[in-house]
């Protein structure tokens, strides 16, 4: 099967941009009687092919109440594993810690 550089071109709308890719004859032929045996050009089997919203895209980046309803569970065990009390503000817990660092690095060099 041999692969060339092939630009569709949608005939029926002058403003579609031409897309230049490399794609087999047989390919193009088979999207091209696709397109035909739907009624459809081209650019609109391409775009029932690939829609813009998917199941897989709401799933992926979409929060959706289920969504919210597993994070506050998660929350809520979060909670229960640390007896309620939420966890400590990190940054704080960081500056002590370069806090200590400062001083025992101080305490090695006057040594």
């Amino acid at each position: 099967m041999s692969v060339r550089k092939h630009t569709f071109n949608d005939d029926d709308n002058d403003n579609n941009a031409q897309i230049p890719f490399e794609i087999s004859a047989e390919v193009r032929q088979r999207i091209r009687k696709a397109a035909i045996r739907n009624n459809l050009s081209i650019s609109d089997l391409l775009e029932q092919a690939f829609p813009v919203e998917t199941d897989s895209n709401q799933q992926q980046g979409i929060i959706n109440l289920e969504t919210i309803g597993r994070l506050r569970r998660l929350r809520e065990q979060i909670l229960q594993d640390h007896q309620g009390k939420p966890f400590e503000n990190s940054t704080e817990m960081i500056r002590q810690m370069r806090e200590e660092r400062t001083q025992h690095l101080e305490s090695l060099l006057e040594e």
